[in-house]
């Protein structure tokens, strides 16, 4: 006999949490057997990180007492911690080590961001036409959010024409006012490929971003 178990999970994005105590208070909450999930984890702080991770070898959390008395060690529920990162190198050696399991996830195929596709304009009841879906994941670089970004854009233009069918060519029109290739990159994009390639790969960030007229910055993390 098969029994379904329901496990409850508790989530929040590692960007609110400022210091350890409110790290502490969000390890209070779940109760055992249930599940943690830190999102952006490396967005933690180091002094949060290193919370963390004594509170998952010891099962318990240290709070702070008054000047000159010793921290009072607090025992919490036995829960499965999760970890969610696109940045790994940003966590400390101590904390990745605790983790039992680490799982490192590929890009979605054109095949998958189709079938999500789908998916998400049946939840939204629009009209599209069917060429469309393939066009959009081809685009979408094998991420989710910017196939679907792209998707709410062609549904903005078509609503902009009052129109209730998403069609190929509201697809186009969109791709042209946000310069969009057909490999989903954008113009600046474009140029930085370029700019590599014409210097064989070789070049000073602050030249490049004098070329494309952007930020130092804007190139290193956004391009």
């Amino acid at each position: 006999e098969f029994r379904r178990v329901l496990f409850r999970s508790h989530e929040q994005l590692a960007q609110n949490i400022k210091d350890p105590k409110d790290l502490h208070a969000f390890l209070l909450t779940p109760k055992d057997r249930e599940v943690v999930l830190l999102d952006e984890i490396h967005e933690l702080p180091p002094i949060a990180q290193t919370t963390l991770y004594r509170a998952m070898e010891n099962q318990q959390i240290f709070l702070d007492c008054k000047r000159g008395k010793k921290s009072r060690p607090l025992k919490i529920a036995n829960f499965t911690v999760l970890g969610a990162t696109t940045d790994p190198q940003k966590l400390l050696q101590p904390l990745r080590d605790r983790f039992k399991l680490i799982l490192d996830y590929q890009f979605y195929t054109a095949q998958e961001l189709e079938a999500m596709l789908r998916t998400r304009v049946q939840q939204l009841r629009w009209i599209v036409e069917e060429p469309v879906f393939a066009l959009i994941a081809q685009r979408g670089k094998g991420v989710p959010r910017i196939a679907l970004r792209l998707l709410e854009s062609v549904k903005m233009l078509a609503s902009s024409l009052n129109e209730e069918v998403i069609r190929i060519d509201h697809f186009y029109k969109t791709c042209e006012i946000e310069s969009i290739d057909p490999k989903g990159l954008t113009g600046n994009q474009v140029k930085y490929l370029k700019i590599l390639y014409e210097n064989n790969g070789a070049v000073r960030l602050n030249i490049i971003a004098s070329r494309l007229g952007l930020h130092s910055k804007h190139v290193s993390t956004i391009i």
